[in-house]
C-alpha cells in the first residue's frame, strides 16, 4: 500500500488518508481515508478534496476515541457481556437491536415470545396443498361418516362452490375472490348462508392442514351481507291446499317434507334430517331427528289428525322422510304457479295458526324450538281461531284434491 498522504489522531485512533490521482475529480486527485470501527474492522470511504476526507476523518476519530475512552472504564465483566451482546446480535448493530426489541416489547405489553410465537403458528407454511374440490369431497364424507347431513342438506352451496373454485388451490383463494363470489347471489340471506357455508369449508380445512393455522382464514376476513328484518310472512288456508294439491300432482314424493314444514313448523334442515322411526303416527307426535344447533334437542312435536292422514300412504319402518331438496322443490312449485310465498312462510304460519289453535305461546314456543320472546318477535302474526281450525284440518280426499274435514 502507498505511504498515507496524512494521519488524523484522536487519543490512540487513527484515520489514515492516501491520495491517488482522478481524471473525474476539479482537483484531479481522490483521496481515501481508512480505519478501524469498534470491532476492529476495517473501513474506508472517499472524498473529492482534501478539506472534506479530513474534516469527516477527524469527526470518526474523535467519536472512536470517546468510545474508547468510555470502554477504559468497563469492568471486565462489562467487557463480557458487551461482546457476547455484540455476538448474539450477529450482523445486526447493538443499538438498532435495543431499539426493535423496545418497541416490540412496547407494542406487545411485555408479551413479546408468546406474541413472536403467535405469529410464527400463522406463518407455519407448513401444511398440505389441496383442491377445493377434493377438499369438498372430504369435507362432506367426514361429516356424513358422523352422522351429519351437511351434503344432503346443502348441496347446492357445495355444488356451486365446486364449479367456481373447484380446480383452485384453497390456501390459494383470496378474501377479494369470496367477496366477488359472494355477491352474486342477490338475496342478503342465499349470501349469508353462502358465508357460512365457505367459512365452516375453510375452517375445516385449516383444522385438518390444508391451510396454514392460526389466525383467521380468508373466507372469515369476508364481508358479511346486511341481512333486513325478514317480514312474518304467512299464507292463507287456502295457499296451503292449493299447495297441497299441486304438489300431489306434481311431486307427490315431496308431500313428507310439506306437511312437516306446514303442520309442524320444522326448519328447513330439520325437515331433511327428519327419520321415519321418530315419527309415531299411531300416538300422534314426532320428535325432531336433527335439531337446529344451539336450539332444544330432539323436542316432540303434535300431529294433527290431518297431518297424520297425510304422511300415513307414506310411512316406512326407518330412513330419512325426504330428500334433501325437498323443501326447495315444493317452494319452486309454488312460485311456478304464481303462488305467493314469503320467505319461512310454512313457519311463520304454522306458528301464527297454532298460537291462535292453543292460545299458550309457551307451549308453541316448545315446539317451534325457540324462545317465547322470539316467537312473538319474529314468527308470530294475528290470526283468527277459525282460520287456524281450517289450518290444522286440510285432509286429503280419496281422489286427487283436498278437503277440510275428515
Amino acid at each position: 500500500m502507498s505511504k498515507a498522504f496524512k494521519i488524523i489522531k484522536v487519543g490512540s485512533v487513527s484515520v489514515r488518508i492516501y491520495r491517488n490521482r482522478h481524471k473525474q475529480t476539479a482537483s484531479g486527485w481522490i483521496f481515501t481515508a481508512s480505519y478501524y470501527d469498534h470491532l476492529r474492522k476495517r473501513q474506508q470511504f472517499q472524498r473529492a478534496s482534501a478539506e472534506k476526507v479530513e474534516c469527516e476523518a477527524r469527526r470518526i476519530a474523535a467519536n472512536l476515541a470517546a468510545c474508547k475512552a468510555e470502554a477504559a472504564s468497563f469492568s471486565s465483566h462489562d467487557r463480557e457481556e458487551l461482546f457476547a451482546a455484540r455476538r448474539i446480535c450477529g450482523d445486526v448493530p447493538l443499538l438498532a437491536a435495543l431499539k426493535e426489541f423496545t418497541s416490540a416489547r412496547d407494542l406487545t405489553d411485555g408479551n413479546l415470545i408468546s406474541a413472536a410465537k403467535h405469529w410464527a403458528d400463522s406463518q407455519n407454511r407448513s401444511f398440505t396443498p389441496k383442491t377445493m374440490a377434493l377438499i369438498v369431497e372430504e369435507y362432506l364424507q367426514v361429516k356424513s361418516a358422523a352422522g351429519k347431513h351437511v351434503g344432503r342438506n346443502h348441496a347446492s352451496e357445495f355444488r356451486n362452490i365446486v364449479a367456481d373454485f373447484g380446480d383452485r388451490l384453497i390456501h390459494e383463494i383470496s378474501t377479494p375472490e369470496i367477496n366477488r363470489w359472494l355477491q352474486k347471489r342477490a338475496n342478503p340471506w342465499t349470501m349469508l348462508t353462502y358465508r357460512k357455508r365457505i367459512i365452516a369449508l375453510f375452517r375445516w380445512a385449516q383444522g385438518h392442514g390444508y391451510i396454514p393455522r392460526g389466525g383467521k382464514t380468508t373466507a372469515e376476513y369476508s364481508e358479511p351481507p346486511t341481512t333486513p328484518t325478514a317480514p312474518i310472512g304467512i299464507i292463507a288456508p287456502e295457499c296451503l291446499r292449493s299447495l297441497l294439491l299441486l304438489t300431489q300432482e306434481k311431486s307427490p314424493r315431496d308431500i313428507p317434507a310439506l306437511i312437516l314444514s306446514a303442520f309442524c313448523g320444522m326448519r328447513r334442515n330439520e325437515v331433511h334430517s327428519q327419520k321415519w322411526e321418530d315419527i309415531n303416527l299411531d300416538r300422534g307426535f314426532l320428535c325432531v331427528s336433527c335439531a337446529k344447533k344451539g336450539t332444544f334437542s330432539y323436542r316432540m312435536i303434535p300431529l294433527s289428525e290431518a297431518a297424520r292422514a297425510w304422511l300415513l300412504p307414506y310411512r316406512v319402518a326407518t330412513g330419512s322422510v325426504c330428500e334433501g331438496v325437498a323443501v326447495d322443490r315444493v317452494r319452486k312449485l309454488g312460485r311456478e304457479a304464481k303462488l305467493n310465498l314469503p320467505e319461512n312462510a310454512f313457519r311463520h304460519s304454522f306458528v301464527s295458526y297454532r298460537v291462535a289453535q292453543t292460545l299458550n305461546r309457551g307451549k308453541v314456543a316448545l315446539e317451534a324450538g325457540h324462545s317465547e320472546k322470539t316467537l312473538t318477535k319474529h314468527y308470530k302474526e294475528n290470526v283468527t281461531t277459525e282460520e287456524a281450525n281450517e289450518w290444522f284440518a286440510i285432509f286429503p280426499d280419496s281422489g286427487s284434491g283436498s278437503s277440510v274435514g275428515p
